[in-house]
Order: C-alpha cells, then sequence, then structure tokens
C-alpha cells in the first residue's frame, strides 16, 4: 500500500503510541481478541446500513414513509450499535494501538467519525424538528444533512478497508536454542527514515540490545567436523555440472 505523504502531518506520534500500549491488556485480551473483533466488525456493518437508510430518507428516498415514525423506530438501534462500535473500537486500539495508531489512514478515518457526529449534532439541533413538521417532502436542510451524513461515513469504511493491509511480518525460530532465539521479518512501504524510527522504537520497547556487547575473552571453539562435511556435501574440489542439451532431448518425444 502506498503511504501518502500528505497524511503525514496528521500521523500519531510514535511516543504516544508507545505509552499506551500496555502488554498486560494485551495479553488479557488476547484469548476472545477474535470476539472483540467480530463484535466490531458487526456493529460496525450495522450501523453503517441503518444511518445509510435513515440519510437516504432524509434526502427524499422512500419518502413515504413518515420521518418521525422512522426515526422512532431506527434511531435507539443505531445509538446501541454505535456505542457497540465505538466501545470495541477503542478497545482493539488499546489492544495494539502501535501496530493500528501507526496506519497511514487512522487519524483521517477518526476525523471523519467526528465530523459525521458534528453533522448529527448539528442537525438534531438545527433541522430534525424543521424535518418533522413538513407535511410534504423534506426541508433542504435535512437533505443538506444527509448528504453530509453519507459522504462522512462512507468515507470512513473506505478508509478502514485501506488500513486493513498492515505492516507484513514474519517470526521465526530456527533454532533449538536456550535461551529461545527469534528473528523477526519486518516489511512495509513508505519513508525509510521514518519506518526506521518506528521499528527503533518499537525494539526499544521490547528491550531488544541494539548495540552489539563488546566481547569479554577470545571466542569459544566451535567443534564442528568440517572434513566429515566435505564428504557428506560434495568431494573436495569437484565441480558438479547439470547438461541443459541432455535434459532437453531426454524431455523431447
Amino acid at each position: 500500500m502506498v503511504d501518502p505523504s500528505f497524511f503525514d502531518a496528521v500521523r500519531l506520534p510514535s511516543t504516544v503510541l508507545l505509552a499506551l500500549d500496555n502488554r498486560t491488556f494485551h495479553f488479557a485480551v488476547q484469548p476472545w481478541h477474535y470476539l472483540l473483533r467480530m463484535a466490531h466488525i458487526l456493529s460496525t456493518a450495522a450501523f453503517f446500513g441503518g444511518i445509510v437508510l435513515f440519510d437516504l430518507r432524509l434526502i427524499g428516498v422512500r419518502s413515504a414513509a413518515k420521518l418521525k415514525a422512522f426515526s422512532a423506530d431506527i434511531m435507539p438501534w443505531l445509538y446501541t450499535i454505535f456505542g457497540i462500535a465505538m466501545v470495541s473500537g477503542v478497545l482493539l486500539f488499546l489492544y495494539d494501538p502501535v501496530s493500528v495508531g501507526s496506519r497511514t489512514y487512522f487519524v483521517p478515518k477518526i476525523i471523519l467519525i467526528g465530523l459525521g457526529l458534528v453533522n448529527a449534532a448539528l442537525y438534531n439541533r438545527f433541522a430534525y424538528a424543521h424535518a418533522l413538521m413538513a407535511e410534504v417532502g423534506t426541508p433542504s436542510s435535512a437533505k443538506f444533512a444527509g448528504v453530509l451524513s453519507i459522504a462522512f461515513w462512507v468515507g470512513v469504511v473506505a478508509f478502514s478497508a485501506m488500513n486493513i493491509e498492515g505492516v507484513p511480518t514474519a517470526v521465526h525460530n530456527h533454532l533449538r536454542a536456550s535461551p529461545a532465539t527469534f528473528y523477526m521479518r519486518v516489511g512495509g512501504h513508505g519513508d525509510p527514515a521514518k519506518m526506521a524510527a518506528v521499528i527503533h522504537d518499537a525494539l526499544a520497547v521490547s528491550k531488544t540490545p541494539l548495540v552489539r556487547p563488546a566481547a569479554t575473552g577470545p571466542a569459544a571453539a566451535v567443534d564442528l567436523d568440517s572434513a566429515l562435511l566435505d564428504q557428506l556435501i560434495v568431494p573436495k574440489g569437484r565441480r558438479t555440472t547439470l547438461s541443459t542439451s541432455s535434459m532437453c532431448r531426454g524431455a523431447t518425444p
């Protein structure tokens, strides 16, 4: 995923994300993390579907349905599932703030959520009562609020989808050593200096030594029979070759 520099100005500082990282909370939530994610996905999908239906009614689609009755039916559900989506979203963020908060479109998504809530508050304060009193059609103010609301929440879903691809990592434990030795590969796209700074901060939190300790004595001798390895692999000084022409002739019918 391309890392647009346009959003760099609104990124959360890595120091803030690292300060929010709580390993105790992370490991406490880990066994049922999938349930938390499922609750967030389902509540977000339900809220998006409900708010779009409500906004389409404000715009004038299915205007035969009375706005007051329609609002009375749908608004309690919207408040409930939005609360579930928000609580589960905050818990998912705190579960791994460094990974979630460092994504390119995380802060823009939060900004659009805030704008959607402000738009809803302004509509309820200034346009809702007027819309309820309208006998025919929907007032322009309500239609404008509906259009803005759809734009904001569609943007939230779009940024969420674009945030799915994180930094790919792979953890290996090829050596059965004691103490256990692990190797981690990290890949990503963007400004190399900024990625290096984030990785450096993460390693510092894990207390991974970033400087090789000075040798305290001569290196220990390795008990390895190199002569036996030479015999097992290939006779010393002998080259092995493969004739591609013979291989091609053998494959010809």
